[in-house]
């Protein structure tokens, strides 16, 4: 797992930021760094389907409000908390097994 997520690291620098990524352990400050960063906690997808209320919107909230410039998730992620990626356009190319979304202009 360690020598995946490093390759992924590698192939990630040159990214915009702010940066969201539905991988947990990618969003750690040491693994992106970016001057936000956006570590979901563990209980936020059941507190979003029992219907808290998140502060704008909350992740998929922030993707609508194009907030990031870069959105990185699982080659098969294309739908993110409620918001489906509208204002994003992917790479052509994966990093390893990461899609990498550009924030449209």
């Amino acid at each position: 797992m360690h020598e995946d997520l490093m390759l992924v690291k590698a192939c990630l620098r040159d990214i915009g930021h702010p940066v969201f990524t539905d991988n947990y352990y990618l969003a750690l400050p040491w693994m992106l760094p970016s001057n936000q960063h956006f570590v979901v906690h563990m209980n936020y997808h059941f507190d979003r389907a029992m219907g808290k209320i998140k502060e704008r919107g909350g992740i998929g909230g922030l993707i609508d409000q194009k907030y990031f410039a870069t959105i990185i998730l699982n080659k098969n992620g294309k739908y993110v908390d409620g918001s489906n990626l509208d204002h994003y356009q992917a790479r052509s190319q994966l990093c390893h097994d990461k899609a990498i979304y550009d924030r449209i202009e």
